[in-house]
């Protein structure tokens, strides 16, 4: 017979020395135990841990005091995810009062330990020796939904698991932004810890995102930055609401969707019922009675129409998305969006989020950050004495991938991880490179993988870029048909088999694949870009893409990638190498020289573009920029850089063979007094071409020479 494990179900309130008493005799009969002895708030449980405990467990112990029959007791989540495990796991009732079971449990066998302890803990002790028998509970709520809610738990446990804050719990703080809606009354908050969000006039203070969500009489809007912890707090969130649901039909309804599958035409309703399987009909009559709660995720992931690619004006989908958000205005809504790309969002549709709240996720705190780290207080200390890398560490992805990067770092490795602190895209890199590495060694251990690490990294950098071009997917999303059209049946199975093992893809519910972050999306597809510029057989067209999407990452070391091929003879990809510059104007921080030679660039743009001097450009005049006398930080006087620099694109344009592009700065250098102009007209005198040599004459007796 397989050895008992007991997960002890408690109120902490008043059955924490009830669980300690009983599981310190467990522990003495030799049977393993289980029990949540985090601290934790549970309403900031962002982990799966309960459920994988319940999982691993062979009995679930419901230490029934009067404090877990509260309706908000989750004792009531731990006893429906029990029950929802296939098949139900053993649920024995130890009471520790006079009290009935909860209703889900009261139709099994119960023991009393409140009148003799050490004869209801024989008993117990008999109960753990008997086959595992099917579990009888009572007869399940009449809920027409129920089965979509069940695979709904079912769906936002498995993708709490696969986030990285499932190793170590990680409390998110968030403070109140009302400016951020169009709400229908306002209150001013403050960030106070260890509350959610605090007012200081009255002193008023939320303990979990629960309480922030009612206070706003359950219509928010959730901000924060990429890895911030939006999408982990929805998911928790909406596991959290299932349970709810599950123990009582009367509760809300709980319906979540991915903003990024909207096609910016359905019907809002008709999209939901889609997404959800709902009966569209059952559904909006939900919705219509208030008894539905909505859970949109994403909604900066959804798309923008390029008028470039489509034809048509620009069309911002995010902005339209909120706008059909107020035929709803009514209705329990959560809607997650990055910080930035709201600010985008209000300008494109002219109109904030018809919501009555918003909440930012607040940055790690020190105090949040050293709690995380007391099993590596090295890095820790790391950490206080690089700025840098604290900054970096803010954010709870960066932070618990920093940990992981480091703890299986050797120690040459954590020093170079020291050391990249002043250059935060290559760190995060470095971060990522050690995760993706450390996963494929695992799995590798295990069995043999059909693919090698830089494979399925180049596979899976292929598929984004294909991706990025189709404005019809949403960034971060692997599409099914977009798998079946450049591989196999049997390939496309393997790599994303293999990917979702290495936790960098997980499932979407219309068959389709995501990225598990937008950050490690964006960490493949840029190496996967740098590595295939450097191929040679690659087409100039395909260098363009490659050179346009490098850029728009924005990354510092993106500058040594792009900057050779301003001597490339092919002139698009010199045209292509200059725009990508522009495209980082302003991302380089610790250099004041390249930020400002890039501002100027910003500035000749139309002459680049209209007089065709762009294909004039040349590397010599970045490295003249680059290792100039003046250290970063440094003020430069721009205007006489543009002087000197543009003396250089004029030079360099004279010498050119393009006659028409040649005579026209002959003409608009007679015009200027500057005495550098004779310098470069005189040696077109000896031109072989005699209309560059008449026109030198012309501009040259011009200006009296």
């Amino acid at each position: 017979m397989q050895q008992a494990k007991v997960f002890i179900s408690y109120a902490r309130r008043d059955g924490l020395d009830h669980a300690e008493r009983l599981e310190e005799a467990l522990n003495q009969a030799g049977i393993p135990t289980w029990r949540d002895k985090r601290g934790l708030d549970p309403w900031q449980d962002f982990t799966s841990q309960i459920e994988d405990a319940i999982n691993e467990a062979s009995h679930v112990v419901v230490c029934l005091t009067p404090d877990s029959k509260r309706d908000d007791s989750f004792v009531r989540r731990e006893i429906q995810a029990a029950l929802l495990h296939k098949p139900v796991k053993p649920i024995i009732t130890l009471r520790f009062a006079e009290i009935p079971p909860h209703i889900h449990i009261n139709t099994l066998s119960w023991i009393d330990c409140f009148r003799e302890w050490d004869s209801a803990l024989r008993q117990f002790l008999e109960w753990l020796k008997r086959p595992v028998m099917p579990q009888q509970p009572a007869p399940k709520p009449n809920d027409p939904f129920r089965r979509y809610v069940e695979h709904l738990n079912e769906l936002s446990v498995q993708l709490l698991r696969r986030t990285v804050f499932n190793a170590q719990v990680i409390a998110l703080q968030g403070r109140d932004t009302p400016e951020a809606v169009k709400a229908a009354y306002t209150n001013s908050y403050l960030s106070r810890l260890p509350s959610w969000f605090a007012d200081d006039a009255p002193p008023q203070s939320f303990a979990n995102f629960h309480e922030a969500f009612e206070h706003h009489q359950r219509r928010l809007l959730l901000l924060g930055e990429p890895g911030g912890g939006k999408t982990t707090t929805l998911l928790a969130f909406a596991r959290d609401k299932t349970y709810e649901r599950l123990a009582n039909p009367e509760a809300l309804l709980p319906i979540y969707a991915m903003i990024a599958t909207w096609d910016g035409q359905m019907p809002i309703l008709d999209w939901l019922a889609k997404e959800s399987g709902l009966d569209a009909a059952q559904m909006q009559a939900e919705i219509e009675a208030k008894r539905a709660l909505l859970l949109l995720d994403g909604l900066d992931e959804q798309r923008i129409e390029d008028a470039a690619t489509t034809g048509a004006p620009k069309r911002d989908f995010r902005a339209a998305f909120m706008r059909a958000t107020l035929a709803l205005p009514e209705t329990a809504t959560l809607i997650t969006c990055r910080v930035r790309d709201y600010q985008d969002i209000i300008a494109a549709a002219g109109e904030k989020a018809s919501l009555n709240g918003a909440a930012t996720l607040e940055p790690l705190s020190d105090a949040q950050i050293q709690a995380h780290l007391q099993s590596v207080p090295d890095l820790w200390a790391a950490l206080q004495s690089d700025p840098a890398l604290l900054e970096m560490a803010r954010t709870p992805l960066l932070l618990t991938l920093l940990t992981i990067g480091y703890t299986a770092s050797t120690p040459e490795q954590r020093q170079q991880l020291r050391d990249l602190h002043a250059s935060p895209d290559e760190l995060r890199d470095r971060i990522f490179e050690i995760y993706i590495q450390r996963r494929y060694e695992f799995e590798a251990a295990k069995h043999p993988l059909k693919y090698s690490l830089l494979e399925i990294q180049d596979l899976l950098g292929k598929l984004a870029f294909v991706e990025y071009r189709n404005w019809r997917v949403s960034i971060g999303t692997i599409s099914r048909k977009k798998l079946n059209e450049l591989f196999s049946s049997d390939e496309a199975d393997a790599l994303v088999t293999l990917a979702i093992q290495l936790h960098l893809l997980i499932p979407a519910d219309d068959g389709d694949f995501r990225f598990v972050h937008l950050l490690l999306h964006d960490y493949i597809l840029y190496h996967y870009c740098v590595r295939q510029l450097a191929d040679s057989s690659a087409d100039m067209d395909t260098k363009t893409n490659y050179l346009e999407r490098i850029g728009s990452f924005k990354k510092r070391q993106a500058l040594t990638v792009i900057i050779p091929f301003l001597d490339n003879p092919d002139q698009r990809i010199r045209v292509q190498a200059i725009r990508s510059l522009f495209l980082m104007e302003g991302t380089h921080s610790g250099s004041n020289r390249i930020n400002n030679f890039l501002a100027v660039l910003r500035g000749w743009t139309d002459m680049f573009e209209h007089f065709g001097i762009a294909q004039f450009i040349d590397s010599r005049i970045l490295d003249r920029i680059l290792s100039g006398q003046a250290n970063d930080g440094a003020e430069i006087d721009l205007q006489a850089m543009k002087d000197t620099t543009i003396a250089e694109i004029i030079r360099a344009a004279l010498t050119k063979e393009y006659r028409l592009v040649r005579q026209y700065w002959i003409s608009k250098l007679a015009e200027h007094d500057d005495p550098r102009v004779i310098d470069l007209l005189t040696p077109l005198l000896n031109d072989p071409d005699p209309e560059i040599v008449a026109s030198a004459r012309t501009a040259l007796e011009q200006r009296g020479q």
